[in-house]
């Protein structure tokens, strides 16, 4: 009978093992608006790789210049295409912060509509500029777009990787501990909340957070430390058999592993708040110097 004891004790852990499908499918999604992205590039590069390898000058002379160059049917409609997925991206940031949107959907599922619409939208954009940018507003709309690019895809990756400040797996192994070990749980989670990692609000400023990683990892040592001083000090450790001694180390690694991740997990949640105010800014000044690009070129007839 008292080999049956470890079984319940053991159930909690697969709980990470049903979350692995939606880190799969996320990964999959991230992989096929990449793949879109490559493949729109692929084909605009065939439609039109003579054309963009010329200089400025020899494009005049070239055949598909009156169609891809911006104001041209191929390179117009790129545009067209490109402006109305970057709109569609502001969704996104509408889902997130109004009240209104928050019945349409879950999160995860507008986050991979807003790569998808960032990474095609903005591939479709660099075609329609054929690689130039001769104007200052163009110049700003370029720097803007590959910043928020390259800014977007780095959140992304924080999101994707980064372990998230979850209690979960930390009380899931103290139950497990409590099986192999009574009354000890109460001590260790005691001993943990004595070293809590520092919470920040709203969207902090990123040298702030940079400048508190250091206090969050020492935080992190020490919970960990915590967790083994308490069971690998224990006199009962040395009394029980080896099979027993060797679940509650397993169990030990667990729990300073899961103590730690929730201090690691917090720092990484401050980190992504404060890279978000970057990805917005240069989103908001792309999203002004299009609509400088776009009434630029009613004005000057380039549109209808």
């Amino acid at each position: 009978m008292a080999s049956s004891s470890p079984g319940p004790g053991a159930r909690p852990s697969p709980a990470p093992r049903r979350k692995k499908p939606k880190k799969k499918k996320r990964g999959i999604r991230f992989t096929v608006a990449l793949t879109m992205a490559l493949l729109v590039a692929a084909v605009c590069l065939w439609r039109g790789w003579g054309y963009y390898q010329l200089s400025l000058g020899e494009r005049l002379d070239h055949p598909d210049y009156e169609a891809l160059r911006p104001s041209g049917s191929i390179g117009m409609f790129y545009g067209v295409v490109g402006t109305v997925l970057i709109f569609a991206n502001l969704l996104y940031l509408a889902r997130r912060r109004l009240a209104g949107f928050r019945n349409f959907g879950p999160m995860r599922v507008w986050l991979d509509l807003h790569v998808f619409t960032g990474l095609v939208g903005a591939t479709f954009i660099i075609f329609h500029s054929t690689f130039q940018a001769r104007s200052w507003p163009n110049q700003v709309t370029a720097i803007s777009l590959i910043v928020v690019i390259v800014s977007g895809l780095i959140g992304r990756f924080f999101y994707a990787l980064i372990p998230k400040p979850d209690v979960r797996p930390f009380e899931d192994a103290l139950a497990e501990l409590e099986e192999a070990l009574p009354g000890f749980s109460a001590q260790v989670a005691a001993a943990v909340s004595q070293h809590p990692p520092e919470e920040t609000r709203g969207d902090p400023a990123l040298l702030r957070t940079l400048r508190a990683l250091p206090g969050w990892r020492r935080t992190a040592h020490d919970r960990r430390e915590a967790v083994e001083l308490i069971l690998y000090n224990s006199p009962i450790l040395e009394s029980l058999d080896p099979r027993a001694r060797s679940h509650v180390r397993r169990v030990t690694r667990k729990l300073a592993r899961a103590a730690a991740l929730q201090a690691y997990g917090v720092a990484a949640d401050a980190m992504l708040r404060a890279w978000r105010p970057i990805h917005r800014l240069f989103a908001f000044i792309m999203l002004c110097t299009v609509i400088l690009h776009i009434g630029v070129a009613f004005y000057f007839g380039y549109i209808f």
